[in-house]
């Protein structure tokens, strides 16, 4: 759905999460390079793929951490793992939480040929 979607729409979709967002960004601290795992809680038990979900807000708000100024860019330099994951299904409060973390001391190790 999200890859068929008008070109405006998406814009105007990243705009409203960026405002809503905004207040929860500018209290975290500045990261060098940080990890994040995406919790999805749908509101029925008709379960989305989490993939799906999670991957357009993992897109919208790496876009706004570096548009409010807590990571240089969302380069694989700066932006470590992410994990997706499923929560439970939340028919009261449906949401998708992020949790983040500085990644400065993990290493990618090259494997030799």
């Amino acid at each position: 759905m999200y890859r068929n979607t008008h070109q405006f729409a998406l814009n105007e979709a990243k705009i409203a999460y960026k405002a809503l967002m905004k207040e929860q960004i500018l209290a975290l601290p500045i990261f060098e390079k940080v990890e994040a795992v995406f919790i999805n809680y749908p509101k029925t038990k008709r379960i989305p793929d989490t993939n799906n979900v999670c991957s357009i807000h993992e897109k919208f708000f790496a876009d706004a951490l570096v548009e409010f100024g807590k990571l240089v860019d969302d380069h694989p330099r700066y932006w470590g793992r992410t994990i997706y994951n499923f929560g439970e299904v939340d028919k009261e409060n449906p949401r998708v939480t992020i949790l983040l973390r500085e990644a400065k001391d993990i290493v990618r190790v090259i494997p030799s040929i």
